[in-house]
């Protein structure tokens, strides 16, 4: 007989032996075979009992399998796509490699630039260095030049301000020519004179400060006594 898969099967089987057997058994049976097919019907019945016990245990663990069955379906879904994600963090390990080696290869270059940037500002800093010492020359050469340019000054002391108008160079020329009694043949001091300037410095009125071109007439000014009490 074969196993239906969720049914309990007929028992139509089971009236069709004993139908069978009541037909080969004589109408006059014997004690004997009395006892005897009741030791048939015995065993029919302990069989039917076994298979309805089959059929139930059949019905019982079918559940079981299909949850087996959909599980493992699950599982092999759940391979399958934990491949497919250990695919994908292949490839962006990949991508994160290369991205580390250009990283990489750009930081050289920039520790190289600015390798090279730190022998440019060590260089510079010696120029500087240099140029500080000449400038600290050319300040010390310059104050030599002032100082000496200084000597050669003369102060006018007690000139009203106002009295030489437009032109101070020309007045004060025409005061030393009067004092020392030059010609225009002498010296044409107007000329050989540098500079005038009043002084800031003193209170008023103001000193003149003349600067002659030529030491030999600043010389010759402080000499004469006529122009004296005027020059310090």
């Amino acid at each position: 007989m074969k196993k239906t898969k969720g049914k309990i099967p007929v028992l139509s089987v089971n009236l069709e032996i004993q139908n069978e057997l009541a037909e080969e058994t004589p109408s006059e049976e014997s004690p004997l075979s009395r006892v005897e097919a009741q030791k048939e019907n015995k065993v029919q019945d302990q069989m039917q009992a076994t298979m309805i016990d089959e059929v139930a245990h059949t019905q019982k663990s079918s559940p079981i399998e299909g949850m087996i069955a959909k599980l493992s379906e699950e599982i092999k879904k759940g391979f399958s796509v934990s491949e497919a994600n250990q695919a994908n963090i292949r490839k962006a390990c990949e991508i994160l490699e290369l991205f580390f080696d250009l990283l990489a290869k750009r930081t050289q270059v920039l520790e190289d630039t600015v390798e090279v940037l730190r022998g440019d500002v060590e260089s510079n800093k010696r120029e500087l260095r240099q140029l500080k010492c000449f400038e600290q020359l050319l300040q010390e050469k310059l104050e030599r030049l002032e100082n000496v340019e200084r000597r050669n000054n003369l102060r006018i002391l007690n000139i009203p301000e106002g009295v030489e108008g437009d032109n101070i160079k020309t007045y004060i020329g025409s005061i030393i020519k009067s004092a020392l009694q030059l010609d225009e043949t002498d010296m044409d001091i107007v000329a050989d004179i540098q500079r005038i300037h009043r002084d800031p410095l003193r209170e008023i009125p103001l000193d003149d400060i003349i600067a002659p071109c030529k030491k030999a007439e600043k010389e010759h000014i402080e000499n004469d006594s006529d122009f004296y009490d005027l020059v310090t």
